[in-house]
């Protein structure tokens, strides 16, 4: 998962990245980018933006993330309950399934066709 694809997927809880990254000393490179998005933001580093998150990192975070995607029968993710018989999964479950682009598409778009 990229570096702002996590900062997006995390909007509803902005401080919950800083708060999972200060736990661990090897992500203290990580915390500093997250402190500085306005910055990279703003001038569209590209390849900070996009740098690629270790995946114990993505896991701590999501696993905290108060989210809930929805997969319906036919084989749709949402970010609301489409029908009765979606199955409602958390952002690390999502994560493990379809990995961390689809988290943010589907809080972009609504919903991504993910079968």
């Amino acid at each position: 998962m990229k570096l702002w694809q996590l900062h997006s997927v995390c909007r509803t809880q902005p401080d919950l990245i800083e708060s999972r990254l200060r736990t661990e000393p090897h992500w203290q490179k990580w915390l500093q980018e997250f402190r500085s998005i306005d910055e990279l933001v703003d001038s569209q580093n590209r390849s900070r933006l996009d740098a690629e998150l270790p995946d114990d990192l993505v896991r701590s975070v999501l696993g905290e993330l108060r989210l809930t995607y929805y997969l319906s029968d036919d084989g749709w993710l949402r970010s609301r309950a489409h029908g009765t018989r979606d199955k409602a999964l958390s952002a690390l479950g999502t994560f493990e399934l379809y990995g961390g682009a689809v988290l943010e598409e589907v809080l972009e778009y609504g919903s991504v066709q993910v079968s």
